[in-house]
């Protein structure tokens, strides 16, 4: 409702929210942090095997 009467919204910083759980997510149950660092990079693009 804030939208109709200021005209913003808050819908960028829930996707960066959203995309940041999705990759908490999808780096759990590693033991080490070298393997959650790893997974974080392929999930986000910045490393290529």
């Amino acid at each position: 409702m804030a939208y109709f009467d200021h005209r913003a919204s808050n819908g960028p910083t829930e996707v960066i929210n959203g995309r940041l759980e999705a990759l908490r997510r999808n780096a759990l149950g590693f033991p080490s942090l070298i393997n959650y660092r790893i997974r974080s990079l392929l999930h986000c693009c910045a490393l290529a095997l």
